[in-house]
C-alpha cells in the first residue's frame, strides 16, 4: 500500500526546534508528531497507524437532561486574591481565562503555542493517593509527581490544602517551569520553620 504525500511542518523557538508535525499533503490532517527538548532529543512521538475519511457514523443520541457540569467563567475581579490566578507564568504565559466547575477553579494559559490548564481544589495529597508511575519532581519545595501521556504532560502536587493538577501539551521543562513560578498558596514566603515543617512532612508522608 502506497503511503500518504506528506508535509512537514517545523515549530522553532530561538532556531531550536520543538516540534516536527508531519500532515497528510491532501487533507492536512495531523498524521505524526514528535516533540524535542533543548538538546534536540525526542521526547515524545504520537503517530497515527491508520486514517480513514469518510462518511461519518451517525452521531450519539442527546442525552434526556442536558448536564449541568459545565464550568463557568469566573471574572478575575471576582477571585478574593489574583495570587490563585497570576496574569503571567515563566516562559511566556498568559492567562487566558479563569473557569469554576463547583468546588474546582480551572485557570488556562497560553504561550502562543501551547496551553496549559491549572486546575485547583481543597484537598492534600499523599504519594499513596497518585499512580506509582509518576517521576517525583519539587514544585515551590512541595512534593509533586508528573506524568507523561500521548495527548502532553500532567503534573499534580499539593500546597496550603489545596491540590493542584496542571495539564498541557507543552513539552516537560516548560510546564514545570511555568507551575514552579506560581506563587505559594498561601500568598507570603515560608520561613525557615515552615521549610523545616515542609521537608518532614514530605519524608514522612510515604512512611504513613
Amino acid at each position: 500500500m502506497a503511503r500518504p504525500a506528506t508535509r512537514v511542518v517545523e515549530i522553532r523557538r530561538n532556531e531550536a526546534v520543538l516540534e516536527r508535525i508531519l500532515l497528510d499533503a491532501q487533507t492536512d490532517l495531523l498524521l505524526a508528531r514528535d516533540q524535542f527538548d533543548a538538546q534536540g532529543n525526542a521526547v515524545r512521538t504520537l503517530a497515527f497507524e491508520s486514517v480513514q475519511v469518510g462518511t461519518p457514523t451517525a452521531p450519539p443520541a442527546e442525552p434526556r437532561s442536558p448536564s449541568q457540569h459545565a464550568p463557568r467563567a469566573v471574572a478575575p475581579e471576582r477571585l478574593a486574591s489574583l495570587a490563585a490566578a497570576p496574569g503571567t507564568l515563566a516562559d511566556g504565559y498568559e492567562r487566558m481565562g479563569i473557569y469554576r466547575t463547583g468546588a474546582v477553579q480551572h485557570v488556562l494559559y497560553s504561550d502562543g503555542l501551547y496551553e496549559l490548564s491549572v486546575f485547583e481544589q481543597q484537598g492534600r495529597l499523599r504519594q499513596a493517593d497518585v499512580p506509582p508511575a509518576g517521576e517525583p519532581v519539587a514544585v515551590r519545595g512541595a512534593s509533586g509527581w508528573r506524568y507523561a501521556w500521548a495527548g502532553g504532560q500532567v503534573v499534580v502536587w499539593s500546597a496550603g490544602g489545596k491540590v493542584f493538577t496542571a495539564v498541557t501539551d507543552a513539552p516537560a521543562d516548560q510546564v514545570l517551569a511555568a507551575v514552579r513560578s506560581l506563587p505559594n498558596p498561601s500568598g507570603r514566603r515560608l520561613s525557615l520553620l515552615g521549610k523545616v515543617r515542609r521537608a518532614c512532612q514530605a519524608l514522612m508522608e510515604p512512611l504513613s
